[in-house]
């Protein structure tokens, strides 16, 4: 004998509670998911943090965005969050920073300076610079993208891209051609000798260039040739060298064991907040605090002993770490210094690493 049909009243009411029930197992379900999945996340950066060290030399994945050439290998371990310590107020006007400070009370003791860049190898030296500098009158017609030196002995032309000039009308070879840097005229250092008969010296002390011409001695001043950075692994610390004196020292943190590598080497590009792509895929963006990069970078020419990636000169996340040697490879300094270093030492300044 078959019951008999329930209310629709008490049919509605179990339908409700029915959903409900499904509503709620749906809802342990994710809360039950979301847990797994910190502590799994938990784990994973404790087995990370605890993992033993790599062996010597190996280092970590190459950072991306910010410049493209800033191609870096990071520190391993987990990402560690500590508070950045304030830099030190600037004080207002002169130099942006205290590097920059030093070094022009620096630049007053090197004497007369003209002006200088690295072309093709070769010293180059600011036309009008070098006509101040042996007392000559420079007029350059932008037009023409030409030239004249006068001095009591004559006039001397000269042509952009040419390495033929004109020596009171009579043909002169000189050593190299006049080229345009950032549009302006720069002569080969090596031409006062073929227009004046003046000597050329190479200080390697200082990086400057001597040019004597008669009773005159002025320098020729080349930017990456006038920086040196020591780096001392052993001593967990870094100095700038500007003309042969030391401008100032940095606490760092160099890598453990062999992973910074000893040797020659020189700065090659540099980058602002530079994004990082950790060694388990995330990509970490520049200024994050999980970023192990910090403010700044400044790529050399060294490479990690295994993976051959750059080493680098940048800020930190791990301020507490300055002063260790744990780092995968890289030189940590304290941001603040990162951006010191930044904004001061050119592309192509030699880097010295030792022990």
């Amino acid at each position: 004998m078959s019951s008999p049909p329930l209310p629709v009243e008490i049919l509605a009411r179990k339908q409700r509670y029915r959903t409900l029930a499904d509503a709620a197992l749906a809802l342990s379900v994710v809360v039950f998911l979301a847990v797994c999945a910190y502590l799994g996340d938990s784990l994973a950066l404790e087995r990370m943090a605890a993992a033993p060290a790599r062996p010597v030399g190996e280092t970590d994945p190459l950072p991306t965005g910010t410049q493209v050439a800033a191609l870096a290998q990071s520190d391993h371990g987990a990402p560690v969050l500590e508070p950045q310590a304030p830099p030190p107020p600037e004080p207002e006007g002169g130099p942006a920073n205290d590097l920059q400070r030093r070094i022009a009370a620096l630049g007053g003791t090197l004497g007369d300076m003209a002006r200088g860049r690295n072309v093709e190898d070769a010293i180059y030296v600011s036309a009008p610079d070098a006509a101040r500098m042996i007392e000559a009158d420079w007029r350059w017609n932008h037009r023409t993208a030409s030239g004249v030196l006068i001095t009591d002995s004559g006039l001397v032309r000269l042509a952009a891209d040419s390495s033929q000039a004109t020596v009171n009308e009579e043909p002169r070879r000189l050593s190299g051609a006049v080229r345009l840097v950032n549009g302006q005229p720069f002569l080969p250092v090596r031409a006062l000798v073929d227009l004046y008969g003046a000597a050329v010296k190479q200080d390697d002390e200082s990086g400057l260039t001597r040019v004597t011409l008669g009773e005159k001695t002025f320098s020729v001043a080349v930017p990456e040739r006038l920086f040196e950075i020591e780096v001392c692994r052993g001593g967990r610390w870094l100095k700038v060298f500007y003309g042969g004196k030391l401008a100032k020292e940095y606490p760092i943190c160099p890598g453990a064991g062999n992973n910074t590598p000893v040797g020659n080497f020189h700065i090659q590009n540099k980058a602002v907040w530079p994004s990082w792509r950790a060694y388990w895929g995330e990509l970490i963006p520049g200024g994050s605090q999980r970023n192990p990069l910090g403010a700044r970078w400044l790529g050399t020419t060294a490479r990690g002993r295994v993976t051959g990636w750059p080493i680098g000169i940048h800020g930190t996340n791990q301020p507490s770490s300055i002063g260790q040697r744990i780092s995968g490879g890289c030189i940590r300094t304290y941001n603040h210094y990162s951006i010191e270093l930044y904004e001061t030492i050119p592309v192509g300044t030699p880097v010295w690493i030792h022990e």
